[in-house]
């Protein structure tokens, strides 16, 4: 029996991996008076681009190159209601990007989130504490 050459998020050259950021953390972290870095996860695109190109350059996942898609979450929505953005989250991986894995190293780690990926049969990875 041979491997499914293509499904949602993956040909047979690639897989296309979400990731989600704020744009607007510091911002958000200034005006609740705290310090600018405070809801900053990092550099998260260029961290995730550099373990990309390291599976990359030696052949992939299975063969298959790494596409990153970003899906950028409001600080303030999250924190406003974090069940919307949660559901906004998964929406945009699973029915706008169509990724085959989410990595979320962000806060927006809630049960919701969990149980919309699990509904829609999508991984994800959360890197958050």
């Amino acid at each position: 029996m041979s491997a499914k050459r293509a499904g949602r998020g993956y040909t047979a050259t690639e897989i296309r991996v979400g990731y989600v950021t704020s744009s607007d953390g510091a911002a958000v972290a200034s005006a609740l008076g705290g310090p600018t870095d405070f809801l900053n996860a990092g550099d998260v695109p260029g961290q995730l681009k550099a373990i990309a190109d390291y599976i990359n350059k030696r052949g992939g996942v299975l063969g298959r190159k790494l596409v990153l898609v970003n899906q950028d979450i409001s600080s303030q929505k999250a924190l406003d209601d974090p069940n919307a953005a949660a559901q906004q989250l998964c929406t945009g991986w699973t029915q706008d990007l169509k990724v085959f894995v989410g990595i979320n190293p962000s806060g927006l780690n809630n049960p919701t989130l969990r149980a919309a990926m699990a509904k829609a049969d999508t991984p994800m990875i959360e890197a958050a504490a």
